[in-house]
């Protein structure tokens, strides 16, 4: 329900909780989701009430001189100050805990070194591949399990695995596919992030299992963890403030982590094409899938580029693919005619979009993340 349209219809009192309007999600979802709201301890949640006859309002059972606004405001303020502190863990993981952790591989007989600003490992293969397989998983589940923690989220609105609108998800395929080819075709040689496949690449040689295992890591377990992070009770939690604006902060954050500018613009239009298919199927199993199909797709771009002949059979075939599947899954959503939800990306509440954005990242933790990772930027493009 649009709240702020609500509120000129007389006789009625707005409630941003029981007004919620989520159509691709399941009822225990709903009823959850409404429960966590409505806890009176709840630091986090937006819960308010509002009669439009009335010059009061109501949080839950007490009255209070806040506006809706104002209770929305510092709602918003907390959940950036808690999400700000969050992922400060992730760039310690990332930048001090690895070295920590090369160390610790050295002090169990391994040589292993490691550059200073890129975070590059070297030396013994095995320590190299454990290595950077521990620090990027704890930098992804560390955020994600405390924000869970911390939130309390019922396992089934943190992390929904129902898919309601199954036939969403052939249309989400194609068009990552789509915008992945795209981008293989402009940022793959100048990204930082895809030289995580160079690993994958040099191992393949390698007379043991170790490059299938790193290959199964990055390509199908790194999108899992990635996706823990993003949509999971971090993209739940900011659905409360509209659907939109969930988006598009989740898409926000995925870019400032990447200390990559080519990389930024990639993780930034990939998180908002998953996070529109999860809000349309109503799963985050959604966001797994699609982010799998994208670590598939650049991979064989950047093996094509990397190894092969660019323009070549491979490289044309890999480009095309897309829109060869897409043509017979055109015409199948064309005569099955998905039905529209009509409510999705609906909601709204007492805030105007730029208001919510600037409540959340005004906490001097958010703060002092989008410093920090301009800072490494700048490193990662000196470099």
């Amino acid at each position: 329900m649009d709240v702020q349209n609500s509120e000129r219809d007389s006789g009625h009192i707005i409630d941003v909780v029981e007004d919620f309007s989520c159509p691709c999600q399941t009822k225990g979802y709903r009823e959850a989701y409404r429960k966590w709201r409505r806890n009176e301890s709840n630091r986090y949640a937006f819960r308010c009430k509002k009669h439009p006859k009335e010059s009061s309002f109501s949080e839950s059972k007490a009255v209070v001189t806040e506006t809706p606004a104002q209770i929305e405001h510092g709602v918003l303020y907390r959940i950036g100050y808690l999400v700000g502190c969050l992922l400060i863990l992730y760039l310690v993981v990332e930048n001090i805990l690895d070295k920590l952790i090369v160390l610790l591989l050295n002090a169990a007989g391994f040589h292993v070194s490691m550059t200073f600003w890129n975070g590059g490992m070297y030396g013994d293969e095995p320590a190299v591949f454990i290595g950077i397989m521990l620090v990027t998983s704890l930098k992804y589940i560390l955020p994600a399990l405390l924000l869970q923690l911390i939130l309390r989220f019922p396992l089934r609105v943190g992390v929904p695995l129902r898919v309601c609108k199954a036939d969403t998800l052939l249309f989400g395929i194609i068009l990552t596919m789509l915008v992945s080819a795209g981008l293989g075709m402009f940022f793959v040689t100048s990204s930082s992030d895809l030289e995580k496949y160079k690993l994958i690449c040099n191992a393949v040689n390698l007379d043991d299992y170790r490059m299938i295992f790193y290959m199964l890591f990055t390509i199908f377990a790194l999108p899992i963890l990635i996706e823990l992070l993003l949509h999971g009770a971090l993209f739940q939690l900011l659905r409360q403030f509209g659907d939109g604006f969930a988006m598009i902060i989740v898409s926000l954050l995925a870019a400032f982590l990447m200390h990559n500018p080519q990389d930024s613009v990639r993780a930034a239009l990939i998180t908002l094409i998953i996070s529109y298919f999860v809000l349309r199927s109503g799963s985050f199993l959604t966001a797994v899938l699609l982010h799998i199909v994208h670590e598939i797709y650049m991979f064989a771009v950047f093996y094509i580029e990397t190894f092969g002949e660019v323009y070549s059979l491979q490289w044309w075939m890999t480009i095309l693919l897309p829109c060869v599947v897409g043509l017979p899954a055109g015409f199948y959503m064309l005569w099955h005619k998905l039905p529209e939800d009509e409510d999705l990306l609906k909601n709204t509440t007492f805030l105007k979009l730029p208001d919510k954005i600037i409540a959340f990242f005004s906490s001097f933790p958010i703060l002092g993340l989008m410093i920090s990772c301009a800072a490494l930027t700048i490193i990662t493009a000196l470099i």
